[in-house]
């Protein structure tokens, strides 16, 4: 571009001269007529042209010329400027490394060894300000010694001050105050403006050796730290390597920390546990950041144990990974109790599972957060968690006015009462438990269900059977007063305690059956039928047509037949007697006479079969023992009248005989002597009535007789003879003493 530039100012130019030579030659006229004679117009411009042609030229060259030299002087005008801006620059770097270095800095002159320059870091060093220390002699701030700055100056190897070599060496300064400082120092030689300089740079070693002092205390500090953290902690490079721990990990893993730094988790757990640590700690390097997880750790003496690591990377300054620490969490324990607690939990769950009351634990909302599964087997199933629990239990889409649980939820108290749930059609024992936080306030209650439908129907089947034994045993008291009942005739008898039987028992039929002098079939005395309220007797059943009925009757002494149509007992009475008469349960015992049956009472039910109940049972039996009782004591009263007779009998036939009459017992103690006897042994013998019989009396009853004393006070001779007998029902013996005085 420049180029063109000066193009065009050429070429500018010579046209301007061509112009200015041409008109320069038109106004010689005298020549111009001459030319114009000769040549005319056409050489006037010829001979213009070439003289500005010369004049152009020559000012082009004269133009080169000026153009060279012009751009030889720009170039170095322009090399003297970068030349200039580069020291400048340089001169910038070096100040700005010069006075910025933390480092202290001074120039000193070779030849005077004058300061020639100095940093702000060496005069804060000693404790000097800027304007002080530039007037300061340098031998004044060096403590005496063999390698300080006079003892440079001054050696004679000048080597040290033709070379660029770096001389390092440690000194001692002294500072404004007078105190000494130990210092590390690099000397070299440098060349400012073909001036030469000696560059000192002086490092306080005294705060490095204060800093490492600081470090090595932190650093038992952070062993001690590390050692009493009851946690283990240990460390590795990057290689995986140990590189120290605690005394918590030593007696964690059973190895002392000389015994492990160094080492890889191969060389001190099995193959099997290594593995995984060697990949998690490759895991981390490649993901830097923390890593948490668990796993197992052998010990040394072999015990495994159930740990979690913590481990997290370090770096270095710049930033780069460099190796890992790690902390460890024993958790065998931990587990073990989790174990334990789980278990325990499984237990209790077992037995919460396992309960036959339901459960419901019930929170504030009336949502039920837990049940049982005997709450699951009576209501919805696994729907019934999270569901209302006035919905599942009541039926209803809100708690009822009477809901127990939300009175606990007001006052706290817990509460028990007796409900019939009408979904479950059962009677229940409801108990409501509060259950409160640390404030006091009720934020669960747990409803316990006890299905009390057994209990319930047992205390009415409980009043129904107190109702009945009541009517029954008034009824057997009544029965049984002697004043009354028994001593009715048979007939009247019987139609009173069959309609008593068939009222208390409320059978439709009550019968009284009599077996035959041979037992070969039975005979209805007496049956009361509810229904006509109405009686009749004549029926027989024989003993052959039925076997089986008389077997159990026989046997057993009771026939219950709450289904008579199919108990094998009665199923033989089912088309000939049950059928026709409308039977379905039947009830028979068996009357008995000391050990001689006498007959059958019978209890028949009509409609529906029943259960006969113990009550039912038991009465009917004392029924049959009454009648049993009635019969022996009729048997017995007539007893009681034929020995009545028997005895005046005796007792006529003893006074008339003229035989003495003794009745010994089997102690052979008089309890009877007619009055002949008193003939025979006089009136004395009346005095041993009740005593034992006199031996002379006894003695006799050997076939030769004795000598007796008559009442009359004559002698005679009598024979005793001695026949067993019964007297009053007791084994005794009769001694019969007859006069054998006038017999020869």
């Amino acid at each position: 571009m420049e180029n063109n530039r000066q193009t065009k100012t050429l070429i500018a130019i010579s046209t301007f001269i061509f112009v200015l030579i041409f008109l320069s030659i038109s106004s010689h006229d005298a020549l111009l007529k001459k030319l114009n004679a000769e040549h005319g117009m056409a050489c006037s411009v010829i001979i213009s042209l070439l003289l500005s042609l010369v004049v152009t030229s020559l000012f082009a060259v004269i133009h080169k010329k000026y153009i060279d030299t012009s751009a030889r002087l720009k170039d170095k005008l322009g090399d003297e400027a970068r030349l200039l801006d580069a020291l400048r620059k340089s001169e910038e770097k070096y100040r700005a490394i010069f006075d910025s270095s933390d480092e202290g800095m001074i120039l000193i002159d070779k030849e005077s060894g004058a300061l020639a320059e100095f940093n702000d870091s060496i005069s804060s060093m000693l404790g000097y300000g800027p304007d002080e220390f530039s007037h300061v002699d340098p031998k004044a701030i060096e403590a005496p010694g063999k390698d300080n700055i006079s003892a440079i100056l001054s050696r004679k190897d000048r080597e040290l001050y033709t070379s660029r070599k770096s001389l390092q060496f440690k000194t001692t300064l002294r500072n404004r105050s007078g105190l000494d400082m130990e210092v590390a120092a690099s000397m070299c030689r440098v060349v400012i403006s073909d001036k030469d300089y000696l560059l000192f740079i002086f490092k306080d070693t005294s705060t490095e050796s204060q800093i490492a002092k600081r470090l090595h205390e932190q650093m038992l500090f952070s062993n001690t730290l590390l050692d009493v953290n009851p946690v283990p902690v240990f460390y590795k490079n990057k290689e995986g390597r140990y590189l120290g721990c605690n005394a918590a990990f030593e007696k964690l893993v059973g190895l002392k920390r000389d015994a492990l730094v160094g080492k890889t988790v191969y060389d001190i757990s099995p193959r099997d546990i290594a593995e995984e640590y060697d990949r998690r700690d490759k895991e981390l390097f490649e993901n830097p950041g923390t890593q948490i997880y668990d796993w197992k750790l052998r010990r040394k003496d072999g015990e495994t144990r159930d740990v979690i690591f913590n481990k997290a990377t370090y770096t270095d300054k710049k930033g780069n990974v460099v190796g890992l620490i790690g902390a460890i969490s024993d958790i065998t324990e931990l587990r073990q109790k989790k174990r334990e607690i789980r278990q325990a939990y499984e237990r209790w769950q077992h037995t919460f599972d396992a309960l036959d009351d339901m459960v419901f634990v019930i929170d504030r909302d009336y949502s039920i957060m837990l049940s049982n599964k005997a709450v699951k087997r009576n209501f919805f199933g696994e729907f019934v968690d999270g569901a209302k629990c006035h919905k599942i239990i009541h039926g209803e889409n809100s708690p009822p006015d009477y809901c127990p649980c939300s009175k606990v939820f007001e006052d706290g108290q817990k509460r028990r009462i007796e409900i019939f749930n009408q979904q479950l059609k059962s009677y229940y024992e409801c108990s409501f438990y509060p259950v409160k936080n640390s404030k006091g306030e009720v934020e669960q209650v747990i409803h316990v269900m006890k299905d009390i439908n057994a209990r319930k129907k047992a205390e009415i089947e409980m009043h129904r059977s107190r109702n009945v034994l009541v009517a029954q045993n008034k009824s057997l008291v009544r029965l049984t007063d002697a004043g009354t009942i028994l001593k009715m005739p048979l007939d009247k008898f019987m139609k009173e305690i069959l309609a008593e039987t068939s009222s208390v028992m409320k059978v439709a039929i009550a019968s009284l059956w009599f077996f035959d002098s041979k037992r070969s079939k039975i005979t209805c005395a007496c049956a009361y039928d509810s229904r006509k309220n109405a009686f009749q007797s004549g029926d027989e059943l024989l003993v052959k047509d039925y076997p089986s009925y008389f077997e159990a009757i026989l046997h057993d002494k009771l026939v219950s037949a709450d289904n008579a149509h199919s108990d094998p007992g009665t199923l033989e009475l089912l088309s000939t007697y049950l059928l026709p008469n409308g039977i379905t349960s039947m009830l028979d015992n068996l009357i008995s006479l000391g050990r001689e049956p006498l007959g059958v009472l019978c209890c028949e039910h009509v409609g529906e079969p029943r259960n006969w109940t113990i009550e039912e049972t038991n009465y009917a039996i004392s029924i049959s023992n009454i009648i049993s009782l009635y019969m022996q004591t009729s048997k017995a009263e007539n007893t009681q009248r034929d020995l009545d007779e028997q005895v005046e009998k005796f007792n006529s036939l003893a006074s008339q005989t003229d035989a003495g009459l003794v009745v010994l017992d089997s102690d052979d103690k008089v309890v009877f002597v007619n009055q002949a006897a008193e003939t025979f042994l006089g009136e004395d013998i009346k005095g041993i009535l009740g005593e034992k019989c006199p031996d002379y009396i006894l003695r006799a009853d050997d076939g030769r007789g004795m000598e007796i004393i008559r009442k009359n006070g004559s002698k005679g001779r009598a024979l005793v003879k001695a026949e067993r007998c019964g007297w009053e029902g007791r084994k005794a013996r009769l001694l019969t003493i007859s006069d054998i005085s006038g017999i020869k």
